[in-house]
């Protein structure tokens, strides 16, 4: 997926000036930038939910798992039922359960998402993204809220479930970024 010559403007601010990026395919890529640098905005453009100014996507992939910045729940629906939600029946309902479990969930997959911690909730959609069957996962600040040991059982799954995929993960924290890929983009 390639990004030739980006430009957005919202009113006078401009937050993206002539972005060309390259984001490998199969491969996570971790894009970094201090707030405010249009990370998520960029990432918005590609999901086709802003227009850019000017500029040229190439290669972006049909379908597309989505961890917003926001988590984006059905408050509610259960943990299993929102991931339920974009997989329809083309995952099993036990296969739903063995990523939550594995997410650190098992005790709360069940109870409406209005119920669970941030940290719970960042976690179901992690999930939602992996499992949705999608070639492509766009990833915004997906680990924020997690401590330390559930960040690492999250990064871990994510690096599991993604061999393959092409990733773009927005993130703020070198650490993450250094242990999740080789592929890192500075805004």
């Amino acid at each position: 997926m390639k990004v030739e010559h980006l430009c957005k403007r919202f009113g006078e601010h401009t937050v993206l000036d002539d972005l060309t990026l390259e984001v490998p395919n199969g491969e996570i890529t971790c894009l970094m930038g201090a707030s405010g640098y249009g990370k998520t905005t960029l990432m918005n453009i590609l999901l086709g939910l802003v227009e850019p100014d000017s500029g040229t996507i190439i290669d972006l992939p049909e379908r597309v798992g989505v961890c917003f910045q926001t988590d984006r729940l059905c408050e509610q629906l259960s943990a299993v039922e929102n991931v339920r939600f974009v997989t329809g029946n083309s995952v099993p309902r036990e296969t739903i359960m063995e990523h939550l479990s594995r997410l650190g969930l098992a005790e709360s997959m069940l109870q409406p998402v209005s119920e669970l911690s941030g940290g719970m909730r960042r976690r179901v959609c992690l999930a939602r993204a992996v499992l949705c069957g999608a070639e492509a996962i766009f990833l915004d600040e997906p680990f924020k809220g997690l401590d330390e040991q559930t960040r690492l059982v999250a990064m871990d799954y994510l690096k599991d479930l993604s061999s393959g995929k092409t990733v773009l993960l927005i993130t703020h924290e070198a650490a993450e970024a250094e242990y999740l890929g080789k592929n890192i983009l500075h805004l």
